[in-house]
This record gives structure tokens, C-alpha cells and sequence, in this order.
């Protein structure tokens, strides 16, 4: 009888021919950006969001795969912050964090919109800057989209959270299908 229960790890997977070059940089630059001390680096680095990123978008260019790596690092602390950091429990603050990502991707003139002494929101905006410029309209307009409900799911997960209610199991996956952020994922590999 065939083993019919594999891991997706036991097969052999390939990785993006760019991934050591860009996790290197990518993982100084976003370590510099938000001043990670030493210990929250080595964290970062055993992580490694780009080897995820550099399998699910094995066939980018390396400036493309930049960029993903650049959002998948982003997208771990924004949503750390949430899961268990200092937003866990604050609606206010978490609506406030959420206004000013949509802003980010909403504004007309770009530069116009000022992130200073918010290193992810920074981050962010270099980010969604790649996307807009080298993406189509269909593309931007779909990784919008994600964004908006991945962030619907986060605001969602503090409401519950915030509440203490306790979610039936229909109601904690539709939560947990739009905060795990694989949508935007999907469109970033667009």
C-alpha cells in the first residue's frame, strides 16, 4: 500500500536561482530599517521568510523576488504585532495601524504620504512603491484586495480576541483564511 501521507517538505522543492543573493539583502536592509538588536536578527535570520518566498515564486527575476522577500519580512512583524505584541488588544491603535496602511495604498502622490518613525510603515511603502510601478492595473487592483481583507482578518482577530468570544469553527476559519495572508501572496506572485 502507497504512503498517501506525505509532508509537502518530504519532496524535493526548488528554490528561486536568486534566493541567496536577495535574502542577503534583503534581510540587511530590513534589519537596518527596523534596528533590529542582535538577538531579534538572529530570530529573523534562523526564520527565513525568503526561503519561503524564493519557493513559492521560485521563477521571479531577482528584483521581483526582492520585492516579495521585502513584503514576506514585513508581513511576519506587521502581523507579530497582532498575534502578540503590543496592538493584541488595542482596537483603537490596530484601526489606527490599518488606516494608515490603506493610506499608503490609496494615495495619489506617493511621496506625499510621510512614514517617518514607523520603520514597517516605511517598509511598507517601498513595498507597495515596487508593486505599483511594475504591476498591471488588473494585478495592483488584486493585490489591493488582499491586502484590504487581509487586513478585515486582522482587525477581526483583535475583535475576537478583545471580546473573549469563543468562535465556532466556521467563523474562526473564515478569520484565519484572511489573516494568515496568503492571498496577498498569490498576487504578488502575479
Amino acid at each position: 500500500m502507497p504512503d498517501m501521507f506525505v509532508s509537502f517538505l518530504a519532496q524535493e522543492y526548488q528554490i528561486n536561482p536568486h534566493y541567496e543573493t536577495v535574502k542577503a539583502e534583503a534581510d540587511t536592509w530590513m534589519a537596518q530599517q527596523c534596528q533590529y538588536d542582535e538577538k531579534r536578527y538572529e530570530q529573523h535570520i534562523k526564520a527565513d521568510f525568503c526561503c519561503f518566498a524564493s519557493i513559492w515564486a521560485r521563477d521571479a527575476g531577482p528584483e521581483e523576488l526582492r520585492t516579495i522577500c521585502d513584503w514576506a519580512n514585513w508581513v511576519f512583524d506587521f502581523d507579530d504585532m497582532f498575534d502578540e505584541g503590543c496592538f493584541q488588544n488595542n482596537r483603537e491603535q490596530v484601526l489606527s495601524r490599518v488606516a494608515a496602511l490603506k493610506e499608503v495604498m490609496s494615495t495619489e502622490c506617493p511621496a506625499a504620504t510621510s512614514n517617518k518613525g514607523d520603520p514597517l510603515l516605511e517598509v511598507f511603502k517601498t513595498v507597495w512603491d515596487r508593486v505599483a510601478e511594475r504591476s498591471s492595473k488588473a494585478t495592483l487592483r488584486h493585490f489591493v484586495q488582499a491586502m484590504l481583507d487581509y487586513t478585515e482578518g486582522v482587525v477581526g482577530q483583535v475583535d475576537v480576541v478583545h471580546s473573549n468570544e469563543h468562535l465556532d469553527e466556521q467563523h474562526y476559519l473564515a478569520i484565519r483564511r484572511k489573516t494568515i495572508g496568503g492571498a496577498p501572496c498569490y498576487a504578488l506572485n502575479e
